[in-house]
């Protein structure tokens, strides 16, 4: 038990620690740029209805929006050009745009994972990072049901749950458009990935 309060302690002063660095501008610019080249290619794998381009940025607003999200309706351009071209996005306008932040929706939670991984025990370096990037991942494929559930069943459908299954397994695992569940996600894939038969002695063991 007196090991398990030393990591919790670990835990919470490498979480602060990470929150501060959150607070460095360099810092913020960089992960949007790295989540937009990154995220919008998990959405257009993942959303069968919507191709989605990430751009860095977003028109003045008082909701601190960081991020547009260019929207184009599959159907609507099915059999007239390929929306992963950029050539041809190029020659056409988006069906719609989107504005999010992706600070409070993204850099804290990947903060928070990241403060699990460093405070768990025994865990190798390499297994570690490659954990991580899977849970990263997860985390990932999960905001993108949130941003379709927003998207397509509170924006586009005007906050009624489309009737399609796809429209209703996002109302679901988009949380209903709540984004604290997330860090529930960034625990449980944690967890699943670095607890080990010998894990739960290590946290609980006297010191």
């Amino acid at each position: 038990m007196d090991n398990l309060l030393k990591r919790f302690g670990i835990f919470i002063l490498i979480y602060i620690g990470l929150l501060l660095v959150s607070q460095i501008k360099f810092v913020q610019d960089a992960h949007l740029n790295y989540y937009c080249q990154v995220g919008d290619r998990v959405f257009n794998v993942v959303n069968p209805n919507l191709f989605a381009n990430f751009i860095p940025g977003a028109p003045p607003n008082e909701q601190n929006w960081n991020t547009t999200f260019a929207l184009y309706n599959r159907d609507v351009h099915k059999g007239r050009g390929n929306l992963n071209s950029k050539a041809y996005r190029s020659k056409v306008n988006p069906n719609r745009y989107v504005y999010r932040d992706t600070y409070e929706l993204i850099l804290l939670p990947t903060f928070f994972l990241l403060a699990l991984f460093l405070a768990t025990p025994g865990l190798n370096w390499k297994r570690g990072i490659l954990y991580f990037f899977i849970c990263l991942l997860i985390i990932y494929v999960f905001l993108t049901f949130h941003y379709s559930h927003v998207i397509e069943n509170l924006i586009i459908n005007e906050g009624k749950t489309g009737d399609s299954f796809w429209h209703k397994f996002i109302s679901i695992f988009g949380f209903k458009g709540l984004t604290e569940p997330i860090y529930i996600i960034a625990i449980l894939s944690w967890a699943i990935l670095t607890f080990k038969a010998d894990m739960l002695s290590k946290l609980t063991a006297k010191n």
